[in-house]
């Protein structure tokens, strides 16, 4: 199970080093933009909002990390000790 996590985060290291670094450099290579294709031009718009809102990802990535690791390891509302306990029974009369 370490080894695919170590493959995810080091393939998420890559491509936050291409859309930060490498692409930013060789975007300004090309002086007509509007004649990029479609799907370079995506690219280029992707690595420029990553630029811009890169903290904020991080941050809020961190958020939905520890917000799905608490959800997956809490006990359900059923076996909490909040001292309720509700049972429904159904009977047939």
């Amino acid at each position: 199970m370490v080894y695919p996590a170590v493959l995810a985060v080091l393939a998420c290291a890559v491509l936050v080093f291409l859309l930060t670094f490498f692409i930013p450099k060789f975007s300004g290579i090309s002086p007509n933009r509007g004649k990029l294709p479609w799907l370079t031009q995506v690219i280029v718009a992707v690595s420029q909002t990553v630029m811009k809102y890169g903290p904020f990802l991080a941050v809020a990535l961190v958020i939905i990390i520890v917000g799905a690791k608490r959800a997956m390891t809490s006990r359900p509302a059923s076996d909490s000790s909040s001292g309720c306990s509700c049972e429904f029974r159904l009977s047939a009369r």
